[in-house]
């Protein structure tokens, strides 16, 4: 994990008097995920091994400020499983939600999971990321036993 400044205004509608942050336009392809409209300085994943093989730079940059250590009801660490086939592995990774500006309730909005898949030997095949915004219909953010899709 690294630290680095961002600066996506451009993602966000502009704030209202008195708001502490504004609400996301919409994610379109490139945007990172699990930022809010007050951070500039952020924490994104430098690089991910599997198996002594890197996945591309295209699997990870976008997303922002990771949860690693932290479980927050449904929010859990990153985390890799094994396709039931035993063919694949899945790797979940979920955003921190920052709660230090607004209630956890509009933080899940901010926040993301993410499933990226690679064959056993680490060969990137593809990811699935859904916005918070998306997943607390399906119990994220409230479930503590949410384990992604």
């Amino acid at each position: 994990m690294q630290k680095k400044y961002f600066d996506f205004e451009h993602l966000f509608y502009p704030k209202d008097k008195g708001e502490l942050f504004s609400k996301m336009r919409q994610y379109e392809s490139g945007d990172p995920f699990g930022i809010n409209s007050e951070e500039k300085l952020v924490t994104v994943i430098k690089e991910i091994f599997v198996n002594g093989v890197k996945l591309p730079t295209k699997a990870i940059s976008d997303l922002i400020n990771p949860n690693r250590f932290e479980t927050i009801l449904s929010i859990k660490p990153i985390k890799v499983y094994d396709s039931s086939c035993e063919k694949y592995l899945f790797i979940y990774v979920f955003a921190t939600l920052n709660t230090e500006i607004m209630t956890f309730a509009e933080a899940i909005n901010f926040s993301y999971m993410a499933k990226i898949i690679t064959d056993k030997e680490g060969h990137y095949i593809g990811r699935i990321v859904v916005p918070g915004n998306k997943l607390k219909f399906f119990g994220f953010g409230d479930c503590p036993h949410f384990i992604g899709f």
